[in-house]
Parts: structure tokens; sequence; C-alpha cells
């Protein structure tokens, strides 16, 4: 069997059962390849989105944790304090690391 090459119109080589064989063995080696290429990529992708996802949410309990002691403390001040003797965020702010340091 023989078919002629497409690339070679002047010559018109007739193409070998081992070269058709050969070049659809590339053409599966560089699919496989590829296919591996976008694993690999979506991989790394997700690794990436995974890392973000975990750095946001520490950032948001840094920022938020701590703004959310000063407001239930401001809360409960409320209910046992007359409103003249209540702080407000910065002087209650002040109160806290004054008494119980930077990790109250």
């Amino acid at each position: 069997l023989s078919l002629t090459d497409s690339n070679d119109c002047s010559h018109q080589r007739p193409i070998q059962e081992e070269e058709l064989g050969n070049t659809t063995e590339n053409t599966n080696n560089n699919h496989h390849q590829q296919q591996q290429h976008q694993q690999h990529q979506k991989s790394i992708q997700m690794g990436i989105n995974m890392t973000c996802g975990a750095l946001s949410g520490i950032c948001a309990t840094l920022i938020i944790y701590p703004l959310d002691v000063i407001r239930r403390r401001m809360q409960l001040q409320g209910l046992h304090r007359p409103k003249e003797l209540r702080n407000n965020a910065f002087i209650e702010i002040h109160t806290i690391i004054k008494s119980e340091g930077i990790s109250g």
C-alpha cells in the first residue's frame, strides 16, 4: 500500500506504511503530552486557588475577630453601665490592651 505525499507535489514520492504508522504514533504521543500538560496546568491552578482561599480566610479572621471582641464588649457595657460611663471603640481598645495586653 502506498499513498502519495501531499507536501511534495513535484516528485510525488510514495509514503511507506512504516512512515504512516510513525506519523500516527507521533500524533498520539503529542495528543497525550498535551493532555498531560493541561492536567498539570489545572492542578497548578487548583493549588493557587486553594492557597488564595486559605490566605483570605486567615486575613479575614485576623482582622474581624478582634473587632468582634470589641463590639461584644461594648454591647455588654451597654447592659451594665450608665450611658455616661460607656466607652467608645478607641477607649475600649486602649482599656483591653492596658488590662489584658495585646492578646486580650
